[in-house]
């Protein structure tokens, strides 16, 4: 048989063990699943560079081809190599802390860029991202840039 029922799911993403208190659905509402419907913009990764000159000049940049409608929106999330993920407080879901970077097109060229000051010695992890209008966003590309590493060269004496 076919009710009326309300249904309402229990929503607990505090963690605090009491579904559907006032603080629940903060978390959820800035999660949402990709859409698949439309021209999503396809994201083709053009070789970021890490410039090792005096100012330690991490050069990134991504070329977007465009779907049915240019990007809103093209940034990279940047993870230097001390980054780790922060530990979570009872009750409270981690938040990345990672470093959100705008790239832009400059040029009118679907090439979007942007530099950042490599302070740290390693890998630093790219994430580019972009996303239309209307939401909908490319599938994230990945990538690591290796900065430099001290050189250790060997003592000769006479």
């Amino acid at each position: 048989s076919v009710g009326l029922w309300k249904q309402q799911p229990f929503l607990d993403d505090n963690g605090n063990a009491t579904p559907n208190d006032a603080t629940d659905g903060a978390v959820a509402a800035t999660r949402y699943l990709l859409t698949t419907l439309g021209d999503a913009p396809e994201l083709t990764l053009l070789e970021p560079r890490a410039t090792l000159n005096l100012s330690n000049t991490l050069e990134m940049s991504v070329r977007v081809q465009e779907g049915a409608e240019p990007p809103e929106r093209v940034w990279v999330t940047l993870y230097p190599p001390s980054w780790t993920l922060p530990e979570p407080q009872p009750g409270q879901t981690p938040v990345d802390n990672a470093t959100l970077v705008e790239l832009s097109d400059a040029n009118g060229d679907q090439v979007y860029t942007a530099s950042v000051a490599a302070t740290e010695t390693g890998a630093y992890r790219l994430v580019f991202y972009a996303r239309v209008i209307d939401g909908t966003q490319a599938e994230p590309q990945a990538l690591e840039v290796h900065t430099a590493y001290p050189v250790y060269l060997p003592l000769i004496q006479r």
